[in-house]
């Protein structure tokens, strides 16, 4: 079988979008629990560029609900698809919706406003996109562990 062409796969993951490669590619996408939305870019493709600071608000505007939507990014130009994705990207940049529970792409070819990605999102979700509330003893533990700032106490 042949191998993949693909970057290697980030130990860190620190932002809102999540850096998707060849090597996970089916495990990231195809996790039924999640619903995906999905860029495919080229990092010399100038519309790329420019879509880059609102997928980022786009990934900052869902950052509560990471464990039910993955906001991702696939350098296509890096990162191969596995055999199991039916379709090929052809142009940058590409942006695809995958349902949770679904292994069916759907494409979003409308217009790249912040507001009008927010809504495809919350048009082809199958989960809740509310975050999940804390409960009130956790927002307490959370507010007591923070150090004091400033104060001595004796």
């Amino acid at each position: 079988m042949p191998k993949l062409n693909s970057q290697p796969v980030s130990e860190i993951q620190d932002e809102n979008i999540f850096t998707l490669v060849g090597e996970q590619f089916e495990e990231v996408i195809f996790d039924d629990s999640k619903d995906v939305f999905i860029k495919f870019y080229a990092p010399w493709c100038g519309h790329c560029k420019c879509l880059k600071p609102t997928w980022d608000s786009l990934g900052d505007h869902f950052t509560d609900v990471k464990d039910q939507l993955v906001i991702a990014k696939l350098d296509a130009t890096e990162n191969d698809l596995p055999a199991s994705v039916s379709f090929c990207i052809s142009s940058f940049p590409t942006l695809k919706s995958k349902p949770a529970g679904s292994h069916n792409f759907i494409d979003y070819d409308g217009h790249c406003s912040l507001e009008s990605l927010i809504t495809f999102v919350k048009e082809k979700a199958k989960n809740s996109l509310t975050p999940k509330v804390k409960a009130p003893e956790q927002e307490a533990q959370a507010t007591f562990a923070k150090p004091s700032e400033g104060h001595d106490e004796l």
